[in-house]
């Protein structure tokens, strides 16, 4: 299947949910420079151990975090806008150091062949038991981490995860890098036996795939215009994960995931039921605290929050959200 784009309110729903529902075609990796190629080659990382990748990649930031001081301010500016006003504020320098490497690591592993996340025995509980209850579940998560694999969990429940996916990753994939880079995270989909949702547009859709009982991942860390007390500062958020929920009658299942050494692990929290948290900004605040005491518990594995899309203007103070929001 090609992921099938929102096209404005036209297309029928129950056209678009059949649409949805098939199994996503294998994306090909677009041709690139033979440079390029070796390293972005999955086939060629078979043959390389994980936990050999994990240490040469370690090494590989350490030595940028010594001899580049371009890198090294990036980081430490970075940082300084995520832990600013927060209880880690005085780790600044030693959080950005561990940003830098953390970063190579966790490049190096996403081009080796997908494996599905490990799960605890208590989070799998967590998860199971909210979709036994038939709802339709969110699973809300931040780009913390490989969360791209988060949607592989969803071969320990049964049933594919539908998972949102940005204008950026439907755009045509030019040879290249970048090119490559886009198509192997739309392959991740496929291997995890998720489904893709583009993002624009898909309230109705998503919602719909809810009160049917599917489970969907949505990234909660995405800039918005509700003003929201994130990491000790203002952050402008969207709330579409909670209105969707309170909207779909949908249970939320914060996810985590993390590294422990070459394996990544999902941790979920216990669900929440927004019929018991108020409205939906209540319910968004509530997600704010735990995906803020996640990251702050894992501070160099957030993907760059002043990247190109995100919040690019942020500060220590504050992060505004980008004009197009």
């Amino acid at each position: 299947m090609s992921v099938t784009h929102a096209d404005g309110g036209e297309a029928d729903l129950a056209r678009r949910l059949r649409d949805v529902r098939r199994p996503l075609e294998r994306y090909r990796l677009p041709s690139a420079p033979l440079r390029i190629r070796l390293a972005t080659s999955p086939a060629l990382r078979r043959f390389v151990p994980r936990s050999l990748s994990v240490r040469r990649a370690a090494r590989r930031g350490e030595r940028l975090w010594e001899r580049s001081p371009e890198g090294r301010a990036r980081a430490l500016a970075t940082t300084a806008a995520m832990l600013t006003g927060t209880p880690r504020e005085g780790e600044i320098e030693a959080v950005a150091r561990l940003r830098m490497i953390e970063t190579e690591v966790l490049h190096s592993l996403m081009w080796h062949p997908w494996e599905p996340v490990s799960v605890t025995d208590e989070s799998l509980a967590r998860l199971r038991g909210a979709v036994a209850r038939g709802r339709g579940v969110i699973l809300s998560g931040c780009h913390l981490g490989a969360y791209y694999q988060t949607s592989s969990v969803g071969s320990r429940l049964g049933q594919p995860v539908f998972s949102t996916v940005g204008g950026w990753m439907l755009e045509p994939r030019e040879p290249g890098y970048w090119g490559r880079y886009v198509a192997w995270r739309l392959d991740a989909l496929r291997c995890n036996g998720a489904r893709a949702v583009p993002a624009a547009g898909s309230f109705a859709l998503l919602s719909a795939l809810l009160v049917q009982g599917e489970v969907v991942l949505l990234q909660w860390d995405v800039p918005g215009r509700q003003e929201t007390r994130f990491l000790g500062k203002p952050v402008m958020t969207r709330t579409g994960t909670a209105k969707l929920a309170v909207h779909a009658g949908a249970l939320i299942v914060p996810v985590l995931t993390r590294r422990e050494g070459h394996r990544t692990w999902l941790d979920a929290a216990e669900p929440l039921d927004p019929s018991t948290l108020g409205d939906a900004l209540e319910v968004h605040a509530a997600l704010a605290g735990i995906h803020e005491r996640w990251v702050l518990e894992y501070p160099e594995a957030l993907e760059d929050p002043m990247r190109d899309g995100s919040w690019p203007e942020a500060t220590p103070q504050r992060w505004p959200a980008p004009a197009e929001s």
